[in-house]
């Protein structure tokens, strides 16, 4: 039998908006700062910003025993919901909210928006 060295949570989804919404004010009223780490020379690498503030609001949530994704969106679709062009991907964090819904949470900030809603197939 293999043992895991530490407890795995169960984490759930979100059950409506509002609980989501109340865990992103309480998360920036806290005001996280993003750790940022060195690479093996000693410096610090700021492009991969939002990879790490992402995870890092991950991370945040689980704790809560709530899960959030990683997503990963690409220029053009950093576009549509930004109206500001990049040159590379962008990574903003993801949640399942209720049965349909599925919001995009920018980290930066934790503004979040619906970006999906699944229909049901009844």
């Amino acid at each position: 039998m293999f043992r895991l060295p530490f407890l795995v949570p169960k984490l759930t989804g979100w059950k409506d908006e509002g609980e989501l919404r109340r865990f992103l004010e309480r998360d920036l009223k806290e005001g996280h700062p993003v750790v940022l780490t060195a690479d093996e020379r000693g410096v610090l690498r700021f492009n991969n910003r939002c990879e790490v503030a992402a995870q890092q609001l991950v991370d945040r949530a689980a704790k809560r025993g709530k899960r959030l994704h990683l997503v990963p969106i690409s220029k053009d679709e950093y576009y549509k919901w930004y109206k500001v062009r990049i040159s590379n991907y962008h990574m903003i964090c993801g949640a399942t909210v209720g049965r349909n819904d599925f919001y995009y949470i920018e980290p930066d900030g934790n503004k979040h928006w619906l970006a999906i809603y699944f229909e049901d197939e009844s």
